[in-house]
């Protein structure tokens, strides 16, 4: 019984509503968003702009996942197993992504090419790598690597070194960690027990091409170790303290556009102002944060996360970017704040409002051209306004919502042409990499067990 009871606890903290995406395209003026479909996997995270804290999951067991994202972006697909992939959105792979996991070589595919393999000590991806194609290996865009390996396994990869060019890396454990990373020159790089202040001058000359950076963990980010990444251009960061941020000259960081801080005790954007290129800011659940005045002086800033900061004071600040293309507004948004909002920006191409339940009249999106994604996950009395937003292909909704039969039959019928869906997001603070696939179960049994109606997925 007790153990029936954390299940539901569990499922109940899942299902929240969220929705994923604001990236960009390295160099570009304007980034274009795009809403994907995937199928194969019954979880997607955007992990580059909304942490664990925004997703979807599929609401039938083989049904298409549908986020909203924009190249660059760091894309965490979670498999029914123990499985995971990590991948970073490029325009060239279409809208239209198809996910399979082949679990006798532990290898994921991509419209039916190869790109991830997960490696682990005894796996027998090893053998399948050994004998592989080398054209196959060039295709390989990430690697999964689980420590420690064998001295065989170690000499394996670095054989393949030589083959898979700047492949994503995401590692975890810290025995060989260094080891690793004197063969392997990762494209993007997630090692939660990687100790920066500590790493060798020849393994720091390994990361030059580093472009995207996941630091999370125990260990204090070394500003030094950031400065000596020539090609860093998306940075995410959770559970950031004052000093750390006060520590660190954003200017020194040359090609840095997208910067992600999520749980974090930060006060002071004066830091982050000093950076002239960030095109793309997510400040996700920082509650200490109050102001955010200092960043309407980032010239290029085009898409903003605001989701989970309950308290914004000057929140007007927000008027002074009306070139933003993506914005998730605070949840203590007030009605007029909202209006002022809308009218000052007309090129939002994804608009977020999560926990902004002070605004109950959507009036101020009718006429509004131009939006792709719209995420509510608030009961609003009058949906009607947002019928009016022509070329809508998202929407996302409350899940209680889609109870009321009724109330679906309109909006579908409404909107033909637009993706309603319902979000699921998730909020599961420290240690979720080790907990989202028994999180996914629960919540697949949960639903199955109260509803009988659709299994839902989300996150480790």
């Amino acid at each position: 019984m007790q153990k029936q009871t954390l299940l539901s606890r569990n499922a109940i903290l899942l299902i929240m509503l969220a929705l994923a995406g604001c990236g960009s395209t390295p160099g570009s003026e304007n980034p274009e968003h795009y809403i994907i479909d995937v199928t194969g996997t019954p979880a997607v995270l955007n992990c580059s702009k909304s942490y664990t804290f925004a997703g979807h999951y599929a609401s039938e067991e083989n049904d298409t996942v549908r986020v909203a994202v924009a190249a660059g972006d760091l894309m965490y697909f979670q498999f029914m197993g123990d499985e995971i992939l990590c991948y970073r959105y490029n325009p060239a792979d279409g809208q239209n992504l198809s996910l399979r996991f082949d679990s006798t070589y532990d290898s994921f595919y991509l419209n039916n090419e190869l790109i991830s393999v997960s490696l682990s000590e005894g796996s027998a991806a090893w053998d399948w790598l050994a004998g592989a194609d080398e054209q196959v290996l060039t295709g390989i865009r990430s690697l999964f690597i689980s420590l420690p390996l064998s001295e065989t396994e170690m000499n394996a990869l670095e054989m393949i070194s030589g083959v898979i060019s700047n492949p994503g890396l995401f590692i975890e454990g810290d025995s060989l960690l260094e080891e690793v990373l004197s063969v392997i020159k990762p494209e993007w790089l997630i090692a939660e027990d990687l100790n920066f202040s500590t790493i060798s001058d020849d393994i720091k000359a390994n990361l030059k091409h580093l472009e995207l950076l996941w630091h999370s963990g125990a260990y204090h980010l070394d500003p030094d170790f950031l400065y000596g990444l020539p090609a860093l251009n998306s940075l995410i960061i959770e559970y950031w303290d004052s000093s750390d941020i006060t520590d660190l000259q954003f200017e020194k960081l040359k090609s840095l556009e997208s910067l992600s801080i999520m749980e974090s005790d930060i006060h002071d954007l004066a830091p982050i102002a000093a950076s002239s290129k960030i095109k793309n800011l997510s400040l996700v659940h920082c509650e200490t944060l109050n102001e955010i005045g200092p960043i309407a002086d980032l010239a290029s800033i085009a898409c903003l996360e605001l989701t989970g900061c309950q308290h914004i004071i000057d929140i007007p600040t927000i008027l002074q970017m009306p070139s933003l293309t993506r914005l998730s507004i605070p949840g203590n948004t007030s009605q007029l704040e909202f209006a002022d909002i809308i009218s000052r920006h007309d090129a939002l191409q994804g608009l977020e409002m999560v926990g902004s339940d002070s605004i109950t009249d959507l009036s101020p999106l009718e006429g509004y051209s131009g939006l792709k994604a719209l995420t509510l996950d608030f009961n609003i009395p009058d949906l009607r306004p947002v019928y009016q937003l022509i070329g809508l292909e998202l929407l996302v909704l409350p899940e209680e919502l889609f109870e009321d039969s009724l109330a679906m039959a309109e909006i579908q019928q409404a909107m033909p042409g637009t993706r309603v869906i319902a979000g699921g997001g998730f909020c599961l603070g420290s240690g979720w990499i080790l907990l989202l696939v028994p999180a996914v179960i629960i919540l697949i049994i949960v639903r199955k067990r109260f509803t009988g109606l659709r299994p839902a997925k989300v996150n480790r």
